[in-house]
């Protein structure tokens, strides 16, 4: 289904679910597209600036058109920086190939079922795409030696700019001041990258340098102290749990034995859908968004945990709920990270006490996902082959035996925590954005249609087989990701060393943010870039894997999501299946809202002038490199004001006016903003290395058991560790393969709970077991889109280090504890079912494991070398059930 491919290429190029990638933080001083990016730069990557790069993308980078992917090799796996949903490089989704057959499945599944148009008199124009008009690259003449930067208030930087959708706000920005500009988030110095060129520097070039991650404190208490692979600061422990992730959970053969996991949780949704359409004679409303969170949710569940944690009941915790405010954490700002003296604030406004009651919530839920692993285990219950959930990986390496290493608890949780959390929302809300995207537009909805039915052919049920020849739906879904990024702004990365970027100097310490929303709008990458229009991916061979710096949805580089298969497929399969069954219109189009959140995409419920001289002794003749472009920051807040509300949308704007490479401030942190493919395909190929590490985040380093999941995992060798177990034992082409059953059946299930679909899948996938329906007392819907709202969440802290007692006063810390520990608790309850049923002989078998019976498998390390501590297997696993669940539903819509 060439068209249905080029459709999911279209959508994430145009709404990556991440529309700012992860940030990356240089290691050390760069050049990058001839900028100078100092050591320990923030680096932040706007893959929708990417997606609609006017260099990149031909005439109208804006306009929706999936033709553009029909003749062309562009894919969503990272290798073409024009496409970047889901990253690239060192930090690339390892679950991208989980993702995209997901997404795949759901969107053939959805128009081969199903005829879809906008009711009521809605015309397709009338639907709100908030959004900027894409980039235009601008180079101040002469050279400044720091990136543009507007502007920044004493204390608060540039804080005030950044707005309540900060990757709009810096899109927007970034159109004044390029598309790599200098911002200060208190007085953190924070370079935002929209363009593809940055990105690709960022991202590619001196990928090493922009591994690290700056400190979150919000992600230090959710992931055990940022031992998850997402947080994880770059170098030795994020090595190894990166390894973990990425040979043993998201291997490709580990990603193929979870197909039937995928398959049979989209068959539920599916059905679910059709009992409701059945119920009357007259059309039936369905809530899309909850059945496709539904799927994810499971499919995760079922696949790290071992089974699915979806209901309040099911381990003392609600997966959707905690995942939910996990999410909302994640996505929150805290104030202590950038202005530390006023961290006291989080304490006033209820930030610290939310962040510990996610915290403890989470802890809770791990420990007893755990102990009921080993339990299960304890009694001779064991998965066996590529069947285990990550849980049963993890522990099963937890003694270093197989990897080298040992995996203390807290990094079992984190890695657990990052593969549950990431892998639900991401998911999700890529098909929910998808799925709008399709009503929005009614040719490319009946061109789906028609693919999909017709490769469907007379057969019943659409399954992952089927989804190699929907071109035009993997279209549409590039093209979704390239407007709509689950993650808009990439998760911060910071810089070890000084380093060129894109001629401006980006000294050390720098992060960088990376506007995937931006890059997707780049109009020197996408001809027409704020046009929906999936064609543009049919002849291209950009994908989604972060290979392509102009859609990096996903990320790229050492740091790029190491689920995105796992998510690409959940993606596919759901929504071919959707289109394959039913016929879809809106009930009340005009209440149709295309803006999203902050943190992870999910559409609207209603529906410097400043020269650094250096010296050289290499030449006689040595001309500085400049810093890239930055706005005017602010005192103490740095740029932190033009942030807005959808920060990939400011940068984005800010990058039409800076640059696709500009420096930014986040306080006093500098962060560089790319938002061109040759600034991706910079920093996520060419200086990969160099960005490959995290910036701290505080929020994630609580939420991830200290950043040891995969996602934020400063980079090293813990992170090399358990990225190869990701990519090898978990998301592995066989494992994802595996689980194409699960793919199958929640699509098909998808029929009622719409939303459900992608968390049905990515519960089943990685926990073992649906989470979605109050099992055990967790929903994993909720959970997930709190976790999500924290780690989008702006910690003050992070770049203020002084007024980081702001996340106590506004609640943040408080927050994202309470996530953390709901979190844990889910985690823990899942890897304890997966014990005790080890324990009592109930093994998995075959390509079929979860994610948590392979964690658990590999957790002593006699496969892997090391051994994964308990917190870096729930941080893994969290990683990939929260990576795999909103990216996906979201690409779909």
């Amino acid at each position: 289904m060439h068209y249905l491919k080029a459709v999911i290429k279209e959508s994430r190029r145009l709404h990556p679910p991440i529309p700012l990638l992860v940030p990356r933080e240089s290691i050390e001083d760069i050049i990058l597209l001839g900028y100078k990016i100092p050591a320990k730069t923030g680096v932040i990557i706007n893959s929708c600036s990417v997606g609609r790069d006017l260099l990149s993308w031909e005439k109208n980078p804006e306009e929706y058109r999936p033709e553009r992917f029909l003749d062309n090799n562009i894919d969503l796996k990272g290798l073409n920086f024009e496409l970047i949903p889901f990253g690239a490089g060192r930090r690339g989704c390892p679950g991208i190939v989980f993702a995209i057959v997901v997404i795949e499945l759901a969107l053939a599944r959805i128009v081969h079922k199903f005829n879809l148009a906008l009711s009521e008199g809605l015309k397709p124009e009338e639907l709100n795409m908030t959004g900027g008009s894409g980039i235009t690259i601008r180079r101040i003449s002469p050279p400044l030696a720091l990136p543009p930067s507007p502007t920044k208030l004493p204390i608060i930087g540039n804080l005030h700019q950044l707005g309540s959708l900060p990757h709009r706000s810096l899109h927007k920005l970034s159109k004044k001041y390029g598309s790599l500009m200098l911002l200060h988030f208190g007085s953190k110095p924070v370079i935002v990258a929209s363009s593809v060129d940055a990105a690709r520097d960022i991202m590619k070039t001196r990928d090493l340098v922009w591994s690290n991650r700056p400190k979150s404190s919000i992600a230090d208490r959710i992931f055990y102290g940022s031992k998850d692979l997402a947080f994880s600061p770059y170098g030795e422990y994020w090595r190894q749990i990166k390894s973990i992730t990425v040979l043993h959970l998201l291997s490709n053969k580990r990603v193929q034995s979870y197909r039937v996991t995928r398959e049979e949780e989209t068959s539920n949704m599916i059905e679910k859908i059709r009992q409701a359409c059945d119920s009357n004679s007259s059309s039936s409303v369905i809530n899309l968004r909850d059945c496709l969170c539904s799927l994810t949710n499971n499919i995760v569940s079922r696949v790290a945990l071992g089974r699915k944690y979806n209901e309040e009941g099911q381990g003392g915790i609600n997966a959707k709920v905690i995942l939910h405010e996990l999410g909302e954490l994640l996505g929150t700002f805290s104030i202590g990270d950038y202005i530390p003296w006023l961290e006291w604030i989080n304490k006033i406004n209820g930030l610290d006490n939310k962040v510990e009651k996610v915290a403890k919530e989470l802890d809770t839920f791990l420990e007893s996902v755990i102990e009921e692993h080993v339990s299960r285990k304890n009694r001779g219950e064991n998965s066996t082959g590529e069947a285990k959930d990550f849980v049963d990986v993890l522990l099963e390496i937890q003694n270093g035996k197989e990897t080298g290493f040992l995996l203390q608890r807290d990094s079992l949780k984190a890695i657990i925590l990052d593969n549950f959390a990431a892998g639900t929302d991401t998911t999700y809300t890529a098909l929910e954005w998808i799925m709008i995207e399709l009503l929005r537009h009614p040719r490319v909805m009946k061109k789906l249609e028609e693919e999909v039915r017709e490769l469907a052919g007379g057969k019943t049920e659409i399954t992952e087989d089927d989804l190699r020849n929907m071109q035009y739906l993997k279209a549409v879904i590039k093209e979704t990701l390239r407007l709509h990024p689950p993650i808009p702004l990439l998760i911060p990365r910071e810089s070890t060393e000084d380093i060129e970027l894109l001629g401006y100097h980006i000294p050390a310490k720098t992060q960088v943010i990376i506007n995937a929303w931006a890059i997707g709008r780049d109009p020197l990458s996408w001809d027409d870039p704020e046009e929906y229009r999936p064609e543009r991916f049919l002849n291209s061979n950009i994908d989604l894997k972060g290979l392509n710096f102009e859609l990096i949805p996903f990320g790229a580089g050492r740091r790029g999501c190491p689920g995105i298969s796992f998510a690409l497929v959940v993606i596919e399969l759901a929504l071919a299946r959707l289109v394959h069954k039913f016929n879809f219109s809106l009930p009340k189009p005009e209440e149709l809202d295309m803006t999203e959140a902050s943190g992870v995409a999910i559409p609207d419920k209603k529906q410097s002038n400043n020269v650094c001289s250096s010296t050289s002794s290499l030449s006689l003749h040595f001309v500085p490199s400049p810093l890239p472009p930055s706005p005017t920051k602010l005192p103490i807040i740095g740029n932190l004001h033009q942030l807005g509300s959808l920060p990939h949308r400011s940068l984005h704007k800010l990058s039409k006016k800076y640059g696709s490479v500009m420096l930014l401030y986040f306080g006093s942190k500098p962060v560089i903003v790319a938002s061109s493919v040759d600034a991706a395909r910079d920093i996520m190929k060419t200086h990969e290395l160099v960005c490959s590490n995290r910036p701290k985040s505080s929020i994630a380093e609580r939420l991830f058991y200290g950043s040891k999941d995969v996602a934020f995992s400063p980079y090293g060798e813990y992170w090399r560790q358990i990225k190869s177990v990701t990519v090898l034992h978990l998301l592995s082409n066989k494992r994802v393969q595996s689980y194409r059953d699960i793919r199958e059946e929640e699509t098909s299930n998808m029929i009622i709970v719409y939303v459900l679909s992608p968390i049905n899948i990515v519960s089943r996938v990685a926990l073992g077991r649906k989470y979605n329906e109050g099992q055990e007392g967790i929903n994993a819907k909720i959970t997930l889109h709190e976790l999500g709202e924290l780690l989008g969440t702006f910690s003050i802290g992070d770049y203020i280090p002084w007024l980081e007692w702001i996340n106590k006063i506004n609640g943040l810390d408080n927050k994202v504890e309470k996530v953390a520990k709901e979190l844990d608790t889910f985690l823990e309850s899942v890897i304890e079912e997966h014990v005790s049923r080890r324990n009592r002989g109930e093994y998995s078998t075959g390509e079929a494991k979860d994610f948590v019976d392979v964690l658990l498998e590999i957790q002593n390390g006699k496969e892997t070398g090391f051994l994964l501590q308990r917190d870096s297997l729930k941080a893994i696993i969290l990683d990939i059930f929260a990576a795999g669940t909103d990216t996906t539903y979201t690409a779909l819509e």
